[in-house]
């Protein structure tokens, strides 16, 4: 093991070499500052690995044993998951996860792509392709999706977001080799039919659902609703909701949610809707009453101002993409559309079988990149899901 002292802007400088459980030797090429939160001790690097030195990894660096520990228990069942990214290695030493890197994620495709008219193919059939092939990932997992955590590689050549906007071209569905959802670093398993009930606090933002604003019981159904939200944003170039009205200056963060949650109600309720939402709440929530609140302020609204989905979607999208949107975003949790019945969707087209035709690409791409996923070994899964 060949170490360095400590840089300033990171734990590891470039040229560190780090060897890993699976006799695996990574060599650091640089941190990836732009993945780092604010505040947050995680770190990122770019690395490649000796003997495929073309091949580029994304190494995540937890803080300490405990945050790796439970990584590593919450990873182990994900390598059958073909769309979700799984672990490639470790470096127990440094609390180190190894994982495979991707051409960019749809966030930066979109906004790479933004003066393009996402209707028209090839674009509306690439961004349809990686869609599609996401919602293979939230089968068994919860991970507060977002834009930033669909990833895709290319088959072909360096297509990467700062190449589409300067070539200013589009994505065909035939140039992604795969697409998966990015690492769990925030993720509960779920099992089918069950709900998590968070025991501290978690972040927040404009792509959750109101359950999870509402700090309520959550399942892969807020991810549904997510993907909803997300899918509109990949169709049209332009978000559903804001963290704040575009003429005003940004709230606090107390004063988030009153903006998000009323652009829910706006946009996605109706009678029956909200009175489901509330129910799962639940009365001793203290959201409940403001969620009251803002459904009376909402009732008194002109349409204009509530715009909801059902409207200004009937003169924006496609019926297909309208409809299944709107099965996303039932504000009820229990009324949402599966994600495999979003699968079998007409918009999506007919499903012929459980895998998405990317699969076989990915695994053909990680034949040619010599990264073998491998078992990572000692630890156990706890009885209980997380």
């Amino acid at each position: 093991m060949s170490t360095k002292s400590r840089a300033s802007t990171g734990r590891f400088r470039k040229g560190t070499k780090l060897d890993s459980a699976n006799s695996g030797r990574y060599h650091i090429q640089h941190r990836i500052t732009e993945a780092t939160k604010p505040g947050s001790k995680i770190e990122y690097y770019r690395a490649t690995r000796q003997g495929s030195p073309q091949k580029f990894t994304t190494i995540v660096v937890f803080p300490d044993k405990k945050q790796f520990d439970r990584q590593i228990s919450l990873e182990e069942p994900l390598p059958r998951f073909a769309n979700v990214t799984a672990i490639l290695d470790t470096v127990p030493e440094h609390n180190a996860v190894v994982y495979p890197t991707c051409s960019g994620n749809l966030w930066q495709l979109i906004e790479a792509q933004d003066m393009i008219d996402p209707s028209q193919n090839p674009t509306r059939r690439s961004r349809q392709d990686i869609l599609r092939c996401a919602l293979h990932g939230l089968v068994q997992l919860h991970d507060r999706l977002k834009p930033n955590n669909v990833t895709y590689r290319m088959r072909i050549g360096r297509m990467t977001p700062t190449v589409l906007r300067r070539e200013g071209v589009s994505v065909d569905a035939t140039q992604i080799g795969s697409v998966r959802l990015q690492e769990a670093l925030d993720a509960v398993v779920v099992p089918p039919g069950g709900w998590h009930t968070p025991t501290r606090a978690i972040s927040r933002g404009i792509w959750q659902s109101p359950e999870v604003w509402c700090g309520a019981r959550y399942n892969q159904s807020s991810d549904i609703f997510s993907f909803g939200t997300v899918l509109i944003y990949a169709m049209t170039n332009k978000p559903m909701i804001w963290s704040w009205p575009p003429e005003r200056d940004p709230p606090s963060g107390a004063d988030r949610w009153y903006y998000t949650l009323r652009q829910h109600i706006g946009l996605f309720g109706n009678p029956e809707s909200l009175q489901g939402l509330l129910a799962h709440i639940g009365e001793d929530n203290i959201w409940h009453r403001r969620l009251t609140e803002l459904i009376d302020q909402e009732k008194s609204a002109p349409l204009t101002m509530r715009r909801p989905l059902s409207v200004w979607g009937n003169n924006t999208l496609q019926l297909d993409l309208l409809d299944l949107a709107m099965k996303m975003t039932d504000l009820d949790p229990t009324k949402r559309i599966t994600a495999r019945e979003a699968l079998a969707h007409p918009w999506f087209g007919s499903i012929e079988s459980d895998e998405p035709p990317a699969v076989s690409r990915w695994l053909a791409n990680e034949r040619e990149s010599q990264l073998k996923a491998k078992k990572i070994p000692a630890f156990r899964m706890p009885e209980s899901p997380v």
